[in-house]
């Protein structure tokens, strides 16, 4: 990458994290002015990069939303092989400490629709997760950790968990003050769809 094109994308950066930055003091009025003061550039540079104020937050939401599957990603490899519990309780852990971190922004994400034709192979964040859920309960059944009559019925349930992380994701959910929320929840979801012997 030339000086240039180091120059533009670190442009590019500033205008996002301003961006971020103004969506996070003021969630429901975002302006482009606000944006270019924050990120100390000109309105017109600012439109050079983003040409409309919906165009900016749609990237700030998919790189949000690329940011929470790698972290999705790297959670669910770590727990590779372990039983049910472990993995769901990771999964929903993860995305506790995700929405912690990035909530207001996470916010939007999470009410993203289905991207469009324009945008082929983007999902919305809760359909990236809900298709590892759906992953780790093929494995659960095969590995007989829970009962497969049920199989349609858990991805709702588990959906249903998700939407309530999301809704919860305020300074209650951070790490530190719930460490045990997690747990919980995984074994709730659980208790529910154990074998019947």
């Amino acid at each position: 990458m030339n000086l240039r094109d180091k120059l533009k994308e670190s442009t590019r950066e500033a205008i996002l994290e301003a961006a971020v930055s103004v969506i996070i003091s003021n969630e429901n009025d975002m302006r482009m002015e606000d944006v270019a003061e924050k990120a100390g550039v000109a309105i017109g540079t600012l439109y050079n990069y983003f040409g409309n104020r919906q165009l900016l937050i749609d990237t700030i939401i998919e790189k949000r939303r690329k940011m929470a599957e790698d972290h999705i990603r790297q959670s669910l490899a770590q727990t590779a092989g372990q039983d049910v519990a472990a993995r769901l309780e990771k999964l929903f852990q993860t995305l506790q400490g995700f929405l912690a971190r990035h909530r207001t922004v996470t916010h939007h994400a999470l009410q993203a629709k289905e991207a469009d034709a324009n945008s082929p192979g983007q999902k919305s964040l809760t359909a990236m997760l809900n298709e590892h859920v759906s992953d780790i309960l093929q494995e659960a059944v095969q590995r007989e950790e829970i009962r497969p009559e049920d199989m349609d019925l858990y991805p709702l349930v588990i959906s249903g968990y998700l939407k309530g992380i999301f809704a919860l994701a305020d300074d209650s959910l951070e790490t530190g003050s719930r460490p045990d929320f997690a747990k919980r929840l995984a074994e709730l979801f659980l208790n529910g769809a154990a074998r019947r012997s």
